[in-house]
């Protein structure tokens, strides 16, 4: 009898080891990504935005499509410029309510047009606010000015 109870005592020990294991694996490669993910919904951004933005007295409209992975953010923005459609590629980064990035023309490729921007997602997370600064070829110096984004559709 005790050999048979010392035997289903070490076999306790190890089952309940294995299953601790387990489960701390589980909750590290899995439960802990996972509520990352869901807090992050905060301030995830992504989807297609309306943009406005200010430059000298007047005010532009533009589409910015935007993706996101944790911090991660990068996207195309389109801008009607002249009757000509101008596409930049964006990347940055959103931390504690606060999407950070750099933009700069991918077409038409002869056209200097970067800048970046910082702006503050507001609580109805629909609605981003801040500021932009740019250089292009009809303003070396950068300049820079208030930005709007107000959200259209969210991507998932």
């Amino acid at each position: 009898m005790d050999v048979m109870s010392f035997g289903l005592g070490v076999l306790a020990a190890i089952t309940s080891t294995i299953i601790l294991y387990i489960v701390r694996h589980f909750l590290g490669k899995v439960l802990i990504p996972l509520s990352l993910i869901f807090l992050s919904r905060e301030t995830n951004i992504s989807g297609v935005w309306e943009t406005e933005f200010w430059k000298d007295d007047n005010s532009y409209k533009e589409t910015a499509r935007v993706s996101q992975l944790f911090d991660k953010v990068w996207g195309t923005i389109e801008f009607r410029k002249a009757g000509q459609l101008r596409k930049y590629k964006m990347r940055g980064t959103v931390k504690e309510r606060i999407l950070s990035a750099t933009y700069e023309t991918v077409s038409p490729k002869a056209v200097l047009d970067r800048g970046s921007f910082t702006l503050a997602l507001e609580r109805d997370g629909r609605t981003l606010v801040g500021w932009y600064s740019w250089t292009d070829d009809e303003s070396p110096t950068p300049k820079g000015n208030k930005y709007v984004w107000t959200k259209l559709q969210h991507n998932g």
